[in-house]
């Protein structure tokens, strides 16, 4: 599977918006449409020495991805873009 270095943002249970500090790696598994993240360390103690995946959606330059719902049941969407 293809790697590349963990860098995202997510929302903390309050939805406020965090970004954590921590390292680790994202798979790609592309057979099962999932982005599979590899935490080894994260200013999240629960995150640390975790794995978590998600479905993507893959359209031109855009990867997005639905991380677990907020408290109040919405769901929040991450996008990335590729650079030019």
């Amino acid at each position: 599977m293809p790697t590349i270095q963990l860098d995202f943002d997510f929302l903390d249970p309050t939805g406020f918006a965090v970004l954590p500090i921590g390292s680790g790696t994202v798979a790609i598994d592309e057979k099962a449409g999932l982005l599979v993240f590899s935490i080894e360390d994260s200013s999240f103690p629960n995150w640390a020495g975790t794995v978590q995946k998600r479905h993507y959606q893959l359209e031109g330059d855009e990867l997005s991805y639905k991380v677990p719902p907020r408290p109040d049941g919405s769901t929040p969407v991450s996008i990335w873009r590729r650079l030019p």
